[in-house]
């Protein structure tokens, strides 16, 4: 397991349209993708926090309707090392894990390996404002925009 220091701005319990399971939502610290009109920009003003990953993931696992972990709100992929962190200690405890990017696969890629995310979701692709739509689901969760889709690493 790797453990370390985790920088992030809160986390929100029993979260059910996030992810194709229940889990608590993980807010990243920043985010430069600079998507128009972004609903999330309101999160870089908030506090940050910081825990070891471990105690993250022992505050999730306390609330037991917590399938896993969403790593979403702002970009992770700016803190490779928090996400892989996180990620390596939710898979010791048997959680559930969903990263949110903005990125493309191949740019997620570099910045976290895919050895790291092999069997976690990712939500690939950024907000687009022209490409919303009421009923767009993919691995039945509600996606903002239909450039955007979720994948199970393999």
């Amino acid at each position: 397991m790797l453990n370390k220091l985790v920088s992030y701005k809160g986390i929100i319990h029993e979260r059910a349209e996030d992810a194709p399971f229940m889990g608590a939502l993980i807010i990243g610290v920043s985010c430069r993708n600079n998507c128009r009109n972004c609903f999330n920009q309101h999160l870089k003003d908030a506090q940050t926090y910081l825990k070891f990953a471990d105690e993250i993931i022992e505050e999730v696992k306390q609330n037991h309707f917590n399938d896993g972990i969403i790593l979403a709100g702002l970009e992770w992929s700016e803190q490779p090392d928090d996400t892989i962190a996180l990620i390596s200690c939710a898979a010791e405890a048997n959680l559930k894990v969903i990263l949110y990017t903005g990125l493309t696969e191949w740019e997620l890629y570099r910045r976290i390996p895919q050895k790291f995310l092999v069997g976690c979701y990712v939500k690939f692709g950024a907000y687009e404002e022209d490409k919303t739509a009421d009923n767009y689901k993919s691995l039945g969760v509600k996606l903002a925009s239909t450039n955007q889709y979720i994948k199970l690493v393999q």
